[in-house]
Order: C-alpha cells, then structure tokens, then sequence
C-alpha cells in the first residue's frame, strides 16, 4: 500500500515537474545566439587642403550608402519576471562579429607645379558590441513570449586608411601614410522577437535596428617633407538590422 501511494506521487510529481518546466515563468537565464546583421547608413570622406594653392580639396565620398552583410554570435544573460499573461526582462549581451564596406579612390591635381597623383583607400568595420536589453511582451499559452524589445549598445568601431601622394618630378617622391582610429560609437536598439519554452530549454528568434550616433574620423600625413600637411575627414553614420536565433537555458 505504501509503496503503491509513493510511485502515484512519484509519477505525480514527474508530471507536474514536467508541466511547469515548460512553461515560461519568472527566473533567471544565461544563453547564446547565432544570426546575420547588415550594416546600412552613409559615410562622407574627403581631403581638406591646407594651402589651396599647392593643391585643392579632394572629395572621395559623398553620403555613400553602406550595404554590407555579416555573421554574427552573442552571448547573453538576464532575468525574467511574469505577472500572469505580462512579461518583461531584463538582458546583458556581448557580441562579435565583423561587417565591412571599402572604398578606393585615385585623384590627379594639376595646381602645383609638379603635378601630383593621389591614392585613398578605406576599410570601415564594424566589429564587437555589448549592452543592455529590456524585452516587455505577453505570455501566450504558457510557452510563448512574445514580445518588444529596447536597449542601449556600444559597437566598436576599425577606420583603416592607405592614403598617398606622390610627385610627378624628374625624380619623383612618394607620401605615404596608413591609420586606424578605433571608436567605441554609442546606440540605441529597437525591435521585436518570440521565444517558445521546451522544458529548461528557451528557443527564440528576434529582429532589431541598431541606430549608431555619427562618428568622424581624422588624420594627417605627418610628413615634414610635405608642408602644410592636408587633412583627411571622414564622417560615417551607420545602423545595423539584425536577425538572431537564441538559445538560452533557464534556472
């Protein structure tokens, strides 16, 4: 009789366990991701000359469009509260990945006296980032979170450049000089998503815009041989639009 009531309560439990283990409720997660973001927005370079008699502005780019696609993985971790069929989260993520466009631009100027040729190339990428999420949304049939979500983010961001200026003379000489400035560039992230409880386990997939504040960039070709030095500016303004599919275990 005894050993008959343990295995109904044991059976019992197994049950109940199991119900509650798929359902979405208030506690803790730690997981990661995998998905494919596009880096979108504009980006301006030019040369500003410092003498325009020896040689006059350049413009390498004006307001170009950016559409470049890359991987990307994250990892995250935060926590859930439910008061009945309302959710929200709060979520820390940190992200790599690597998303690049390039320009290449060559000039000739013709106001000095010895004609010179110019080269101009760079890279812009847009690498690791890190921040802070909050998912509000409802709980549908227990197992479905489905929700929006707001955050704040820090992307690094690689500006590399090959720039070149070199005489036309008897002899001819070269300029050379290659840079890259690193920025930590500020934003604010919209968008929606939909995870779906299997036990401890969390499945999900999101969308979002990642709206990144104007950046500029700057340099010179520090060579005394060339006086007054010229200037190169570039000012770039992307956003990010992302999909990614998440993995998290809940506790």
């Amino acid at each position: 009789m005894i050993l008959r009531n343990l295995s109904v309560l044991t059976v019992a439990l197994s049950l109940g366990g199991s119900a509650n283990a798929s359902t979405i409720s208030s506690g803790f997660y730690v997981g990661m991701g995998a998905g494919m973001e596009r880096m979108n927005g504009q980006r301006s370079e030019r040369m500003d000359s410092a003498d325009s008699s020896i040689y006059s502005s350049q413009t390498f780019t004006q307001n170009k469009d950016m559409k470049k696609h890359g991987p990307l993985v994250n990892v995250f971790g935060g926590g859930l509260y439910r008061c009945n069929n309302f959710a929200v989260a709060g979520e820390a993520f940190f992200e790599m990945g690597k998303t690049e466009d390039k320009i290449i631009r060559d000039w000739f100027e013709t106001i000095s006296v010895t004609n010179t040729k110019g080269y101009y190339s760079a890279v812009l990428e847009k690498r690791s980032c890190f921040g802070f999420r909050v998912n509000v949304g409802g709980i549908v049939k227990d197992r479905f979170f489905v929700y929006g979500l707001l955050g704040l983010s820090a992307t690094q961001l690689r500006y590399s450049t090959v720039a070149s200026m070199i005489e036309q003379s008897s002899i001819g000489s070269g300029r050379f000089v290659t840079e890259t400035k690193r920025k930590l560039a500020y934003g604010f992230d919209y968008g929606v998503g939909v995870q779906y409880q299997i036990n401890q386990w969390r499945i999900g997939i999101e969308g979002y815009i990642r709206k990144i504040k104007s950046q500029q960039f700057y340099f010179q070709l520090n060579d005394p041989n060339f006086a007054p030095e010229p200037t190169y500016n570039a000012t770039v303004k992307p956003f990010i639009t992302g999909v990614n599919i998440k993995f998290s275990l809940t506790f």
